[in-house]
C-alpha cells in the first residue's frame, strides 16, 4: 500500500488536504531564507506544505515558532524522479519554484521529513542505482574473502548495512501484508543510500556487489503477497543480513 504522503508529495493529488513536511534539522535551508550571522542553522525551522493548486513553504524561529516569512508557489515532480521512480517509492525528488528560483527537495522515506538537495547529487544518486542491472536481481553470486581476510569497508557501507537490521529488527507487524509491504519500501531507500555512499573500489567493491545484490531480490519478494510468503522472505532476509560481518569489516 503505497501512503497517502507518498501520493500528496509525488503530487497525484485527487482533493484539496493538506499535506505537512518538516525541513530535517541536518538539510541546509532553502535558499530563499538568508539568516543572520550571529545565528545558526538549528535556531530555524522550515514547514512546506502542499495543496492541490500549490505549495507553500515558511520560516519559523525554532525557539517561539514565530513566522518570520512565507512563500507561495509550484511544486513539480523533479523529471529525474519522474522518470526514474519505477524501480523504487523511495527517495522522492520535487521542484518548488517560486517567482522562477527553484529549490529541489528530496523526501528519503515514507515519513513527514525533507531534505534541501543539489541537481548534481539527484544525478550521481541515480547513476549509481540504474548501474544495477536488472537481470540481476535474482542472481545469488557467493561472496569470497580476501585470502581468507574480511574485505574493508567504507564507514557508510557498514552504517546503512546496520540500517537495514535495525528495521527488521523493530518491525512488529509481521501479520499484515501492506506493512512489509511498506517496511520493503523503507528498506529500499537504505539500500539505495549504501549504493550511493559506497566507496569502496576493485575487488571490494565487487565483493560488496556480489553480497547486496540477492537483498535487493528479497526486497522485491516483500512487496508481493500472500502474507506468509512474505513473512518467510522478511525470515529469509534477516538470517542473510547477519552474514554481512563474517565477510566485511
Amino acid at each position: 500500500m503505497k501512503t497517502f504522503t507518498l501520493f500528496l508529495f509525488s503530487f497525484l493529488l485527487i482533493s484539496c488536504a493538506e499535506s505537512s513536511f518538516e525541513l530535517a534539522d541536518d538539510s541546509p535551508l532553502p535558499h530563499y531564507f538568508q539568516i543572520s550571522d550571529s545565528t545558526d542553522r538549528a535556531d530555524y525551522r522550515v514547514e512546506y506544505r502542499i495543496y492541490q493548486d500549490r505549495a507553500e513553504m515558511t520560516l519559523y524561529l525554532a525557539s517561539s515558532d514565530k513566522k518570520l516569512a512565507e512563500l507561495s508557489g509550484i511544486s513539480t515532480t523533479h523529471p529525474l524522479s519522474k522518470k526514474n521512480n519505477s524501480q523504487f517509492e523511495y527517495p522522492n525528488f520535487s521542484l518548488f519554484d517560486f517567482n522562477g528560483e527553484t529549490e529541489i527537495l528530496e523526501l528519503r522515506r515514507a515519513d513527514a521529513i525533507i531534505y534541501v538537495v543539489h541537481e548534481n547529487d539527484i544525478i550521481e544518486y541515480f547513476d549509481s542505482i540504474n548501474s544495477i542491472k536488472p537481470e540481476t536481481f535474482e542472481v545469488r553470486t557467493d561472496v569470497e574473502l580476501n585470502n581468507g581476510e574480511k574485505w574493508k569497508a567504507n564507514p557508510e557501507t557498514i552504517s546503512g548495512v546496520a540500517n537495514l537490521k535495525k528495521l527488521i529488527t523493530e518491525f512488529n507487524q509481521i501479520d499484515n501484508s501492506d506493512s512489509i509491504a511498506d517496511l520493503s519500501s523503507s528498506l529500499e531507500t537504505e539500500f539505495k543510500l549504501i549504493f550511493k555512499n559506497c566507496t569502496m573500489t576493485g575487488a571490494a567493491h565487487d565483493q560488496l556487489h556480489n553480497y547486496l545484490l540477492p537483498i535487493l531480490g528479497m526486497m522485491k519478494k516483500l512487496k508481493t503477497p500472500p502474507v506468509e510468503d512474505q513473512q518467510n522472505e522478511l525470515k529469509k532476509m534477516k538470517k542473510y543480513l547477519t552474514k554481512f560481518d563474517s565477510y566485511f569489516n
